[in-house]
């Protein structure tokens, strides 16, 4: 018989004072752990779950955009400099938010890098 351990951990009195929120931290670590290939550590790290609670934001942001017909489709021509002439197209899709304008793809195009 094998046995193996997937362990999450938070550190007190770094991470909180409230016991419920201690045991939400280190329970999400170990999830992680588990999501990471099982039988590992992982230590909650509170600047990544900020991380990732922007991320499933953005991404239920985003899926809002899709369904309201905020995506626009661009077409931008690929030129050969030295002749000057158009050799392709490119498609560029942009978030044309309903306050914000037009949204950069670096803010809805990148995720959280996750460590382990």
């Amino acid at each position: 018989m094998r046995i193996s351990a997937s362990i999450g951990a938070t550190i007190f009195p770094f991470d909180s004072s409230d016991t419920d929120t201690l045991l939400r931290h280190a329970d999400q670590a170990m999830y992680q752990a588990k999501q990471s290939g099982r039988n590992r550590f992982h230590l909650f790290d509170a600047s990544m779950d900020l991380q990732l609670h922007e991320h499933h934001l953005q991404l239920t942001r985003l899926e809002l955009a899709m369904m309201q017909d905020e995506l626009r489709l661009y077409y931008q021509p690929k030129v050969n400099l030295k002749s000057g002439k158009i050799i392709g197209m490119e498609a560029l899709l942009r978030w044309q938010h309903p306050e914000q304008g037009c949204v950069s793809r670096l803010n809805f195009c990148t995720s959280p890098k996750i460590q382990t």
